[in-house]
């Protein structure tokens, strides 16, 4: 398979406290990889890190062979940070309006989105099984389904990989399993590599071919049955 992201001897420290240090870690394409650990183990610490937010105190974070600090790949990959419903009930958009400001770069600022931005935000919803709902505030939402809008907004940009920081907190167990199922279907069907936050080991277990598991400043492997 083919190496995308490549992790070599990175630490990162907080107020020179150590959160990580030495990490070694490979992903490669159309992997679907969990990331389990203790809160406050380190694992949004080394999801910032992937996507850019932090930059490391040491090492190297490589994506599609080049330098993440260097890269113009990084809106290769979507981002679905954790949710918060107590924010999203305030937030006055409709879900075309979220999803259409992952497009913003492409539109061009105070311009409006062309035919073109309108149809993939309404491909990105019918992937996600949300274009029904494209006029609903974002807020009237429930949880299941603003994660799917999340996941949506992540898709409308054609990424390579998505991040996903613990995307079943807050939604009830039938909008999980839906959830599981629609990103095992893009990481199958659609060869987008998938890389997930979550306590849930017995759930991810199921569907991710790698576990890393983040604890004492370090990421591990830890061998997966459905590892091929």
């Amino acid at each position: 398979m083919k190496n995308i992201i490549s992790i070599e001897n990175l630490s990162f420290a907080y107020n020179k406290e150590n959160v990580l240090q030495d990490i070694i870690l490979s992903v490669d394409e159309g992997d679907f990889i969990g990331i389990i650990g203790c809160n406050g183990s380190g694992k949004s610490t080394l999801m910032k890190l992937l996507i850019g937010q932090l930059t490391p105190s040491k090492g190297k974070i490589k994506l599609f062979n080049e330098d993440l600090n260097k890269s113009n790949k990084l809106n290769k990959i979507g981002y679905v940070p954790q949710i918060s419903l107590s924010s999203g009930a305030t937030f006055p958009a409709t879900v075309e309006e979220v999803v259409m400001a992952n497009l913003y770069s492409k539109i061009g600022f105070m311009r409006f989105p062309k035919k073109e931005h309108k149809e993939k935000v309404k491909e990105a919803l019918r992937i996600v099984n949300m274009e029904e709902y494209s006029k609903r505030l974002i807020g009237n939402l429930s949880g299941g389904q603003q994660q799917r809008v999340m996941i949506a907004k992540a898709l409308v940009s054609d990424p390579k990989i998505i991040i996903l920081d613990e995307p079943t907190t807050g939604i009830d167990a039938k909008s999980e399993e839906q959830l599981y199922d629609l990103l095992n279907k893009l990481n199958k069907e659609s060869n987008i590599t998938i890389i997930i936050v979550s306590h849930d080991f017995a759930k991810i277990q199921q569907y991710t071919n790698k576990i890393f598991v983040v604890e004492n400043n370090k990421v591990s492997l830890m061998k997966n049955e459905n590892e091929v």
